[in-house]
């Protein structure tokens, strides 16, 4: 009996090799395989909705178990296992679907799990995130130790259920604060001012309007630099490229009313209609700027 979440989806393997050794099914999808101190380690995640279970070859033993099977216990974000038949040998690392998500795979094979968005490159490896303070983990645990820009956290520091195993750091930079100034011009004609130490310490700034309305439009002396049709999102508007342009000028934004109730007349004469509309609609919520960090690490 297999179960999974609405809107989840899953390869799951059967007869998978794994160097040499069968494993005839399992309720886990596997993402890579890397390798760790010479030995291999196959990467796998749980989809939402699904209980992980192995099941390998007679012959084939789970070390932390001395069986063929491996059940994950459900309630962690990642476990680790060893198989041997032999003189075969391999890890099993497991992970839930939301460590999955976090996964990247460095150029040396090891693996960090961030929200933040990682890059990596010839100048090293850094974060890309809207948070000062971030905190990562690395498998194997020490590939980020006696490095200057990053931090090893005690276990305690870590999030719930995180082995530790898995070493946990934490990357930050200094925080930056924008303030800005918004004033109503005219019905559904704002503008918004921004300090001059925009660009301070960050990688970029998004500017993110909260509004109620049809259409949004953002201009920079008269010329339209972003536009918004009204989803229940938040609307944002990357401002880096725009940094110079805002130490002289402000951003106007527009809001295109929401026409409530419209209804269109067209029983008069001839060609003549008229349209009636109940209220027109066009609000600007809330307006704030967030920063968008590069922080090194490595």
């Amino acid at each position: 009996k297999i179960g999974i979440a609405s809107d989840e989806n899953a390869i799951l393997p059967f007869h998978f090799d794994m160097d040499g050794i069968d494993l005839i099914k399992a309720n886990a999808q596997i993402i890579t395989k890397i390798s760790v101190d010479g030995e291999c380690v196959y990467v796998f995640f749980v989809p939402d909705g699904m209980d992980g279970e192995f099941l390998f070859e007679d012959g084939a033993v789970v070390r932390e178990t001395s069986d063929r099977t491996y059940r994950c216990s459900g309630n962690v974000p990642a476990e680790l296992f060893h198989l041997e038949k032999g003189n075969t040998k391999c890890g099993v690392l497991v992970l839930n679907r939301e460590m999955a998500d976090r996964m990247y795979v460095l150029r040396d094979g090891s693996l960090v799990f961030t929200t933040a968005a990682l890059l990596e490159d010839e100048n090293g490896i850094r974060l890309e995130s809207t948070e000062a303070v971030n905190l990562l983990y690395a498998f194997p645990a020490g590939r980020f130790d006696g490095m200057e820009r990053i931090a090893r956290v005690p276990a305690e520091q870590t999030e719930p259920g995180c082995p530790e195993w898995l070493g946990a750091y934490k990357a930050e930079t200094e925080a930056q604060e924008v303030a800005l100034e918004v004033k109503q011009v005219c019905p559904s004609r704002y503008t918004v001012r921004i300090a001059e130490n925009l660009m301070k310490g960050m990688k970029d700034a998004l500017l993110q309007v909260e509004y109620t309305g049809d259409i949004g439009n953002a201009f920079i002396n008269g010329r339209m630099i972003n536009d918004n049709f009204s989803n229940g999102a938040v609307w944002e508007i990357g401002l880096k490229d725009f940094a110079q342009e805002l130490k002289e000028n402000e951003i106007t934004i527009y809001i295109v009313p929401l026409k409530e109730g419209a209804n269109v007349n067209v029983e008069s004469a001839m060609a003549a209609r008229s349209e009636e509309v109940k209220a027109y609609i066009a609000e600007l919520k809330s307006v704030r700027l967030q920063p968008v960090y590069e922080i090194e690490i490595g």
